[in-house]
């Protein structure tokens, strides 16, 4: 962590540097979500347990995610799972662009690519 490339920096000064640089970084210390940014869960999340793990559990158990803090509205990550019927032979990561999407007006599925702020973020949340 930052912590131990800056041993003289404080909690404090490495939270603010955080939040100010990078408002969706894991922070040395998960801060409580705000009520109602998760709907139908039965405990509350902390901000480092909405991270790219948490996401890639999610997409594996079925449910779409997406970033809270994306550009685009509206757009969500899935999981294909290949069938026999398939041309694929392994599991994917697809973003789905919703019609009416300025890029996609008719809609669009394209495989994804995580970015290194993609992978970084703690921002992730189950599309419903």
């Amino acid at each position: 962590m930052l912590s131990t490339l800056c041993p003289d920096a404080g909690q404090d000064w490495i939270a603010k540097t955080a939040l100010r640089d990078a408002p969706s970084f894991i922070f040395p210390q998960g801060k409580p979500l705000k009520a109602g940014s998760f709907r139908n869960q039965e405990r509350q999340t902390t901000m480092l347990e909405r991270n790219i793990g948490w996401a890639l559990t999610e997409l594996k158990a079925g449910r779409r995610v997406r970033r809270e803090n994306w550009n685009g509205k509206g757009m969500w990550l899935a999981l294909q799972v290949p069938d026999e019927g398939s041309k694929m032979t392994l599991p994917y990561i697809y973003i789905e662009y919703p019609e009416g999407h300025p890029a996609y007006p008719n809609g669009c599925r394209v495989p994804w690519l995580a970015s290194q702020t993609e992978i970084l973020a703690s921002d992730w949340e189950i599309v419903e």
